[in-house]
């Protein structure tokens, strides 16, 4: 009998001690999982608000089944004859992939953020043994790269070239049916246009990403330029220029739908995307030609374009 005691009270602190062990247990499994929670990354906010195709038809009601149906919408002829994948597959496919990804200013340049050079060096081989380049002429990069330096120039090589922001304009042409461009052409003159977009929210275009199936119909052989720039340099221009960053997150856009773009990382994304979207376009779509680039590379730029539009290298 007291040998059982003094065993039964041995058994107890044994039993206290597991209980203990166990509530331990279960209190730094919890804690393991709340510290998961809180460091996981957050998905970006479009991610969970939109489907990828969604997104890459933001602002364009014309797009809808409903206006397709409609005769006039040329989007509809355009769908119905292509052979290749639209505009809007493309960048859908684009979204989904992100070639940005998580990049941080530490790592190596994606694509997306450099020029090619070598095609562009192959286009000034081709004028140099007698080819010419096509109009209309459209920059087809993002505003606060270059877009002044463009007008600039082609003003000095004889060309009448204009920096209207017409892409109210070009929505407008579109939706009825016709050329896009006619809209700048018959307003502003001229077939060289620096600046097509517009961000005056709520009035948000961005023909170079909304348009680009319009405006290959109607201009199939138009030449295309993307002007580049450090993207850290782009972010902080656009931050300092009449409150364009603000602006941008207001806009409802293609890859930046209303409330994103507050974040480095929603910048470098779509712009990212945005190079990528132009590049493959013109892949599938192989009678425009595509000029690409470095804003700071004066050197390159004075051959590049002198050669390209037959004028003095000092126009750059």
């Amino acid at each position: 009998s007291n040998e059982r005691e003094h065993h039964n009270k041995m058994k107890k602190p044994k039993g206290v001690r597991f209980l203990v062990t166990v509530v331990l247990l279960v209190l730094f499994a919890s804690t393991q999982v709340m510290r998961v929670d809180i460091e996981e990354p957050p998905m970006p906010a479009f991610r969970s608000t939109a489907t990828f195709m969604n997104l890459a038809t933001i602002g364009m009601p014309w797009r809808s089944p409903e206006e397709r149906n409609n005769t006039k919408s040329l989007y509809q002829k355009i769908v119905e004859k292509s052979t290749v994948p639209t505009s809007f597959q493309i960048l859908e496919n684009i979204l989904e992939t992100n070639e940005a990804g998580n990049w941080t200013r530490s790592e190596k340049l994606p694509p997306c953020m450099v020029p090619n050079h070598s095609q562009t060096d192959k286009l000034v081989a081709a004028i140099s043994e007698g080819k010419s380049m096509h109009l209309p002429v459209l920059n087809m990069g993002m505003p606060k790269e270059g877009s002044s330096t463009l007008q600039d120039f082609f003003k000095c090589a004889g060309f009448r070239a204009s920096h209207s922001q017409c892409g109210n304009l070009m929505q407008k042409a579109a939706q009825n049916g016709e050329n896009p461009l006619s809209a700048c052409n018959t307003n502003w003159g001229g077939e060289l246009h620096m600046q097509l977009d517009i961000s005056r929210p709520p009035t948000c275009y961005y023909p170079q990403i909304q348009l680009l199936d319009e405006i290959h119909r109607g201009s199939p052989n138009a030449t295309f330029i993307l002007l580049f720039r450090p993207v850290m340099d782009w972010i902080k221009s656009i931050d300092h220029w009449q409150d364009m960053r603000k602006r941008f997150v207001k806009c409802d856009l293609p890859g930046l739908p209303e409330g994103v773009g507050g974040r480095m990382e929603d910048m470098v994304q779509w712009h990212c995307g945005h190079v990528q979207h132009v590049r493959e376009f013109v892949a599938h779509h192989p009678s425009h030609a595509l000029i690409e680039l470095d804003l700071y590379d004066t050197e390159r730029n004075q051959r590049v374009m002198s050669t390209l539009f037959n004028a003095s290298s000092e126009c750059w």
